[in-house]
C-alpha cells in the first residue's frame, strides 16, 4: 500500500467512475483499475463494487476512503511543516440543507481558524446529496431533519451508509407565504386550507421522492405544485401567485425579506433537525466547535422569530360555549393531585404528631379547606386584574417582551 493507490481511491469514490477519474489522473483506465484491485487484494476487503454505470463504496470501502483522507491529510501537514516549511492546512466540510443558521456559524468558524492556508467546503444541496457527501467524507458534517414522514425511510439509509444521527433540536412546520395572502391573518393553518395555493418544493435532483423532500407533507397529493432550484425565485414565486412553502420556524435562507410571513402549520408533525457523521469516527475539533456556533445561531434565529410573533400578536378572542363552568370547575378540584399532597402533607406534619382526636382534624381539615379557597379566589382575583390590565396595554406588553428578546438575541450573537 503507497499513498499513490489512496490518492487513486479518493479521486474514484469523488467521480464515481474508473474512467472519469483516470482521466482527471492523467492515467490510463487499465492501470488505475489494476491499482485499485491490487490494494483490495493487499487489504483484504472489497472496496467498490462495480457496474455498467460506475462505482460504488462498500461498508468497507467508506471505512477505507475515511482513513484514506486522514492519511493524506496528516501528510500534506508533514510536507508542510518539513519540506515546503508552511503552515498546514486547515480543512472542514459541511453539506446542509436551506437553513440560514448553518451559513451563520460556518463564516464564524472561518473567522476563527481560517489560517493563512485553509480549505473549507460548504455547500447546500439536496438530502441525498447531503448523505452521500458524508458518507464519502468529503463533508464532515451533514445538516438534515427528521419527520414522522421521512424517519423510517431515512434512519434506514443512514444505517446503510454507516452514518449516525444526532439531534440539535426540533421545531414545529410552519407555512411561508406573502404578507397579503388570504391565509397570513390565521393563527395557524390546516393542510387542507392550502389546497387551492401552489406548492413550491425544492428540485433533488435524481431523487425526485417525498422521502428526500425538504418541504413537510410532500407525501400529500397537490394539484398545483411547482418544483424550483433557485433560492432568489421562491419568493418571487410567493409574491406573484399566492405560492406557499412548508418548513421549520427557523427562517430558511431564501425567505428573507418583510414581506414573507411565516405561520404555524395546525397538523401533528416536527422536524428534528440534527447533523449527521460516519460511525466510529469521533468529530474533530473544528466539527465540535461548528455545532456549538450552529446551536448559537440556530437559538438565536428562534428567539428573534418569538419575539416578532409577540410584537405583532393579538389577544385571542373568547369563544362562546367554550368558557369552564363552575360545576365543571368544581368536579376538577376532586383529581388535583396538589390539593391532596397538600392536606396530607399539613395535617402530618403540622396536626397529628401533635393531637390525632377526631375533632381536632375535623376542626383543621376545615381550617386547611377555608385557607385554600381564600387562595383561590386571590389567585383568580390577581388573574382577572392582569388579564384586564394586558387587554388595555396588550401592545405596550408584547413590545416590552419582544425588545427583551432582543436583548437575549444580541447577548447571544455579540
Amino acid at each position: 500500500m503507497n499513498l499513490q493507490q489512496l490518492k487513486y481511491v479518493i479521486a474514484v469514490a469523488e467521480a464515481k467512475s474508473i474512467t472519469k477519474a483516470a482521466g482527471q489522473l492523467y492515467i490510463s483506465q487499465p492501470s488505475l483499475s489494476n491499482a485499485i484491485k491490487d490494494l483490495e487484494a493487499e487489504t483484504g476487503i472489497i472496496i467498490f463494487v462495480r457496474s455498467r454505470t460506475g462505482v460504488t463504496l462498500t461498508k468497507d470501502g467508506m471505512e477505507f476512503l475515511g482513513y484514506a483522507r486522514q492519511v493524506l491529510q496528516q501528510m500534506e501537514l508533514l510536507e508542510d511543516k518539513y519540506i515546503t516549511v508552511q503552515p498546514g492546512k486547515t480543512r472542514f466540510g459541511v453539506s446542509t440543507q436551506h437553513y440560514t443558521f448553518t451559513e451563520n456559524a460556518f463564516v464564524e468558524l472561518v473567522q476563527r481558524f481560517g489560517q493563512e492556508r485553509y480549505e473549507f467546503y460548504f455547500n447546500e444541496a439536496g438530502t441525498h446529496q447531503i448523505l452521500e457527501d458524508v458518507k464519502n467524507r468529503i463533508s464532515d458534517i451533514g445538516i438534515i431533519y427528521l419527520s414522522n414522514e421521512n424517519e423510517t425511510v431515512l434512519r434506514k439509509m443512514l444505517e446503510e451508509y454507516g452514518l449516525e444521527f444526532v439531534s440539535l433540536f426540533s421545531a414545529k412546520p410552519h407555512v411561508f407565504l406573502q404578507r397579503n395572502h388570504p391565509l397570513a391573518g390565521k393563527q395557524k393553518i390546516r393542510l387542507a386550507e392550502l389546497v387551492p395555493y401552489p406548492r413550491l418544493n425544492f428540485v433533488q435532483g435524481s431523487y425526485e421522492s417525498s422521502y428526500y423532500a425538504e418541504e413537510l407533507f410532500s407525501t400529500v397529493p397537490a394539484d398545483k405544485e411547482i418544483r424550483i432550484n433557485d433560492r432568489g425565485a421562491i419568493v418571487n414565486f410567493m409574491l406573484g401567485l399566492n405560492a406557499y412553502t412548508i418548513s421549520s420556524g427557523i427562517f430558511p435562507k431564501y425567505l428573507h425579506g418583510d414581506n414573507i410571513v411565516a405561520v404555524p402549520l395546525d397538523e401533528p408533525e416536527r422536524m428534528e433537525i440534527g447533523y449527521i457523521f460516519p460511525e466510529r469516527q469521533p468529530l474533530s475539533e473544528l466539527g465540535a466547535v461548528y455545532i456549538r456556533e450552529l446551536m448559537k445561531y440556530a437559538g438565536a434565529v428562534y428567539i428573534l422569530y418569538l419575539a416578532v410573533h409577540i410584537a405583532v400578536s393579538r389577544p385571542a378572542e373568547s369563544q362562546e360555549g367554550k368558557s369552564a363552568s363552575f360545576a365543571k370547575g368544581f368536579l376538577l378540584q376532586f383529581v388535583n393531585v396538589k390539593i391532596y399532597m397538600f392536606g396530607i402533607t399539613a395535617l402530618t406534619g403540622f396536626v397529628v404528631s401533635y393531637n390525632s382526636a377526631l375533632t381536632a382534624l375535623l376542626f383543621f381539615e376545615a381550617v386547611i379547606a377555608t385557607i385554600g379557597m381564600i387562595a383561590t379566589g386571590t389567585w383568580i382575583a390577581g388573574g382577572l386584574l392582569i388579564q384586564k390590565f394586558y387587554l388595555k396595554h396588550y401592545r405596550v406588553i408584547n413590545i416590552v417582551l419582544a425588545l427583551t428578546l432582543l436583548e437575549c438575541v444580541y447577548s447571544i450573537l455579540r
